[in-house]
């Protein structure tokens, strides 16, 4: 038996993952709570490769064992030695994964001002919610499922399966002959687009040095978040000249340019992975599929719930408390299930318990659902209180869109270096208050010095907020944590931005009828609402044509401030992310 390794001298402060320490295990099998473990230098591997990690003061070792024999997992505290692309093959994969991660972004808000040419077509106005709610239920559901998948199989394949069933879901789209055919490929499409930007993260923090990451997140933050900004602007370009088909359509084309960048480069994988077929064998436990099948109806009948009280049932019907029974006791059921396995369930627990992470998530789901509220009722604002077409209202947002990229790139600079995470999400909870409060007073004879101006405090906002927790979390965990990590927040950003998606719909529906009769009371309030936001002054008369404007600006008034106070709770849930640098180790590159 060969000797133990004596102890390597280290470097202080090099060579560490950075890892926050957590509670120890309840139980006696092995747990993914993360310590900093010094790597020790590469002239100690030992023959497999595998580096020697240094468990603690008292010196013991372990090594990687990644044998037929066993399970094909590793042992804890052996990884192996970090392996970085560089130059144009680091360039190509980031301009891969930015591409498709745009696309995914682009997807979620080109759809806007396509609806009322597609409801038109297809004469199916009842479906009208179905469009992006079944999108958000199938990208909801599937998301705790992607993370395990990107833990357990190659990153490369498994980035390429996701992207190809969002193609898959943008064709069928795209050449739908029904109302049917466009729900069931934007559920293909949502399928897809689930394991798309926690993907596109993970695979980013896995090929490059870590004290490059930050930058390069920040380039991707900044490019595929102007989807959703651009998404009303190219679907209005695309819906007046050509057809709306070809907001799905145009996926195809720009898509096929990732596969090859994504194929033809080695994405190498930082933590060992057993091989595909041991998985697949014991795919039930690898990938929680038990856990899945408990978890994926609850989000389902929640979204139901919501989407049918506002298109086809009331609140007190028996099929949306059923709905809301049903959702509730499916996630307490999964619950108790996820919180038996612990760290090898769909969501693990010991991540989700780190600090970093549960704020980091929280956080963001409040922030990103600002972002989507304001691209959506600030359009509408353009559109129905100033009669802007939606070319001319994607003009207007033009001011946000430069503001968000230029301080999402400055801000990752200076994360870079002085990484106070919490600092930067209060700031930006803090902004979206004060810029979605201000919103809140636009009226019908507001000028552009004010909703052009707000834009400003708005788009830098969104610029240091939508980056910093993805920083965070990307800079305080190991390779082997990312992609759960992602995933996790994937998931609760969406499910949280459908949820408040439908609440200011309700919100908002319910503030136009009461402000139709008492501004408008002449005018009918029912035939207002069906001919939606675009075409409703064809049925408005002239003397009640400020009435209705002024009820319809009051109402986009009340969910701008229901905006402002996500805002305020983001930067609530941000003090707890930790306000020095110190709170996070930064790695360097072995």
């Amino acid at each position: 038996m060969d000797k133990p390794l004596p102890p390597s001298p280290q470097p202080e402060g090099e060579g560490l993952l950075p890892v926050r320490p957590t509670s120890a295990p309840r139980s006696p099998k092995p747990s993914k709570s993360f310590e900093a473990l010094p790597v020790v230098p590469e002239e100690n591997a030992d023959a497999t490769g595998i580096m020697m990690i240094d468990l603690g003061g008292n010196g013991r070792r372990a090594a990687a064992q990644d044998s037929a024999e066993n399970t094909g997992t590793q042992c804890l505290g052996a990884l192996p030695r970090p392996r970085y692309l560089s130059g144009a093959k680091l360039f190509m994969t980031i301009a891969g994964m930015t591409l498709a991660a745009f696309l995914l972004m682009l997807d979620s808000s080109i759809i806007a001002t396509a609806i009322p040419d597609i409801t038109s077509d297809f004469n199916s106005l009842t479906d009208l919610g179905w469009y992006t709610g079944v999108y958000q239920l199938a990208c909801a559901a599937i998301q705790p499922l992607s993370g395990r998948i990107y833990t357990k199989f190659s990153l490369k394949w498994s980035f390429a399966g996701f992207f190809a069933i969002f193609l898959v879901g943008s064709l069928v789209c795209g050449i739908a002959k029904s109302s049917m055919m466009l729900i069931v490929g934007r559920a293909i499409a949502g399928v897809g687009g689930s394991g798309i930007f926690n993907g596109a993260l993970t695979i980013t923090a896995t090929i490059s040095a870590p004290e490059r990451n930050t930058e390069l997140v920040s380039i991707i933050m900044s490019i595929t978040h102007l989807g959703i900004v651009l998404g009303p602007l190219i679907g209005g370009a695309f819906t007046t000249y050509v057809s709306w088909r070809w907001c799905f359509l145009i996926n195809l084309p720009l898509g096929a340019l990732v596969f090859p960048v994504v194929l033809l480069n080695r994405i190498p994988e930082q933590m060992p992975k057993a091989s595909p077929l041991a998985v697949i064998c014991n795919l039930h436990r690898e990938l929680d599929l038990v856990g899945f099948i408990l978890f994926a109806p609850s989000p389902i009948m929640l979204l139901l719930a919501l989407q049918f009280a506002v298109d086809e049932y009331s609140w007190s019907s028996s099929v949306v408390i059923g709905l809301f029974c049903g959702s509730a006791a499916m996630f307490l059921i999964w619950c108790v299930w996820d919180y038996y396995l612990e760290d090898e369930g769909l969501i693990p627990i010991p991540t989700l318990k780190l600090q970093i992470v549960w704020s980091g998530i929280v956080t963001q789901a409040l922030l990103m659902t600002s972002v989507y509220a304001v691209s959506t009722y600030l359009s509408m604002y353009f559109q129905v209180i100033l009669d802007k077409s939606p070319m001319m209202t994607g003009v207007y947002l033009v001011i946000s869109v430069v503001t968000q990229l230029i301080v999402t790139i400055v801000g990752g600079l200076i994360l870079k270096k002085r990484p106070y995470f919490a600092a930067f999400a209060v700031t930006a909870g803090l902004c979206t208050f004060a810029s979605n409060a201000s919103f809140a007073q636009l009226s019908t004879t507001s000028g552009p010095s004010m909703y052009l101006g707000l834009q400003v405090l708005n788009g830098f906002a969104r610029g240091i907020g939508m980056q910093t927790q993805i920083q965070a979390i990307n800079l305080s965990l190991p390779p082997s944590a990312i992609a759960a990590a992602m995933s996790m927040l994937m998931f609760f950003q969406m499910l949280v931005t459908a949820i408040l998606q439908v609440v200011s719909n309700v919100v908002f529906l319910n503030s136009l009828r009461a402000g139709l009769a008492r501004y408008a009371p002449a005018a009918d309030a029912a035939a207002i609402v069906a001919a939606g936001a675009t075409n409703f002054r064809a049925v408005v008369s002239a003397e009640n044509l400020a009435g209705v404007l002024r009820a319809y600006a009051g109402s986009i008034d009340i969910v701008f401030w229901m905006v402002a106070a996500l805002g305020g709770a983001a930067a609530f849930t941000a003090c707890f992310m930790g306000f020095t640098s110190g709170d996070i180790t930064m790695p360097s590159e072995v």
